[in-house]
């Protein structure tokens, strides 16, 4: 427990206060991030995917999700005909769900 306290009072004179932990148990586990990517960082498969499945969308988002350091997924937001969709594959590229965002 003492060892928490110090790392906490370390992590805030340090500035890294901002950081997105949760602290449960004594455990310190980093929470999903997503990081806007190209096109071309892409797995081939979601691209595919979309070519396929979601002709003549228009790409507006393309984002890495990470856990710390490693990839956990894509979210790829497109539009067509005015409406909005998230497309979420898991980090080997396979699709897992669509979410409407706007109509």
């Amino acid at each position: 427990m003492r060892i928490l306290k110090i790392f906490l009072v370390f992590n805030f004179l340090l500035g890294l206060s901002s950081a997105s932990y949760s602290f449960t148990d004594r455990e310190i586990q980093q929470e999903d991030k997503k990081v806007e990517i190209g096109i071309k960082q892409l797995p081939e498969k979601v691209r595919f995917h979309i070519t396929d499945h979601f002709h003549g969308v228009k790409i507006l988002h393309i984002y890495k999700r990470l856990k710390g350091k490693t990839t956990i997924g894509y979210l790829v937001e497109v539009e067509k005909d005015a409406q909005k969709l998230a497309l979420n594959y898991d980090q080997e590229g396979k699709f897992q769900n669509k979410t409407i965002l706007k109509q």
